[in-house]
């Protein structure tokens, strides 16, 4: 390295002039050219997209179908009831088997309400999953046991 002072060699390593004490600079390298300019094409500003939320939880999709079976299921057994009511007391009572029908649909409606109230809180407790049908599922459900609930202790009152 040459000193710019006195011009005098020094070692390549050198920080200061091994004659004078001038400070060496130490030439920087030429930076490395800028690559040609490629085609002009504007960069795309869009609004960002958030990643999609993943689906509905299958479980609250089952609660939710099955709440809506158990009320047709409700609405069945009491149309069944209406009608054994107005047949036993209206003398049209034509001996068909809907005492059967009248305890097995409100059996399979209060399972199926049961049931769909259990998948819709083990949906709702899944993490990272869409919930709207299993909170759906649970109000059907629980909204259907509850009536069910008020109907019974309304019959047990009655007595």
């Amino acid at each position: 390295m040459i000193c710019p002072r006195c011009e005098f060699e020094n070692q390549p390593e050198s920080l200061f002039c091994t004659e004078c004490g001038q400070r060496l600079e130490r030439s920087k390298p030429a930076p490395p050219e800028p690559p040609p300019p490629g085609p002009d094409i504007a960069p795309h500003i869009g609004p960002t997209q958030e990643p999609p939320l993943p689906r509905n939880h299958p479980l609250g999709l089952a609660s939710f179908i099955l709440g809506i079976v158990g009320v047709i299921l409700w609405l069945l057994s009491v149309g069944f009831a209406i009608y054994l009511f107005l047949s036993a007391f209206g003398g049209g009572y034509d001996g068909e088997n809907f005492e059967v029908i009248a305890i097995v649909v409100p059996t399979l409606a209060l399972l199926t309400n049961l049931a769909g109230l259990v998948l819709g809180i083990v949906a709702t407790t899944q993490q990272a999953l869409r919930k709207g049908h299993a909170i759906a599922g649970i109000c059907v459900n629980g909204l259907s046991l509850a009536t069910f609930l008020m109907l019974l202790l309304a019959l047990y009152v009655s007595d």
